[in-house]
């Protein structure tokens, strides 16, 4: 699971300097670009979502030096993997809730969530599949454990 946790979180902070949406007219949105701009108009007042993603980042960096060095630590590798997608799926509920309020459900908008999806799929491109794909990959990696050379968390 070592090898796993090593190309997880490489994934993860590669995913990070390729672009992960062709926005049209030569514009690509990149975290790591998008996360400068961030950090130097609010400072340490950053929006949530980009501290999360700054966060997942450091938590990739780290999970892949401890895994390089050959101490992995299964918290480490876990948090670095499971904050990306526990993020995703709380903003999910939020929203749940948030259309709760005029009496709807996200299940109201299929058919919007559909073409929402598949505008997603045409615009992505290779820095947002590995990202996602690396924290999948990290979470697998911490959940499992890296056998009697890995640290417990």
């Amino acid at each position: 699971m070592r090898g796993v946790a090593i190309l997880g979180a490489a994934a993860m902070l590669a995913g990070g300097a390729l672009p992960w949406l062709d926005l049209g007219l030569g514009v690509e949105m990149q975290p790591f670009d998008a996360l400068q701009r961030a950090w130097a108009d609010y400072g340490i007042e950053m929006p949530r979502e980009m501290a999360v993603l700054a966060a997942s980042f450091v938590l990739a960096a780290l999970a892949l030096l401890l895994a390089l060095i050959g101490s992995p630590h299964r918290g480490v590798t876990f948090f670095a993997g499971a904050l990306p997608w526990g993020y995703l799926g709380w903003q999910v509920w939020r929203a749940e809730d948030r259309v709760g309020e005029f009496g709807l459900s996200l299940a109201d908008f299929r058919g919007g969530l559909g073409q929402a999806w598949s505008a997603l799929q045409q615009m992505a491109m290779p820095g947002l599949y590995l990202y996602w794909l690396g924290a999948a990959a990290v979470v697998v990696a911490g959940i499992i454990g890296f056998g009697w050379g890995g640290r417990r968390a």
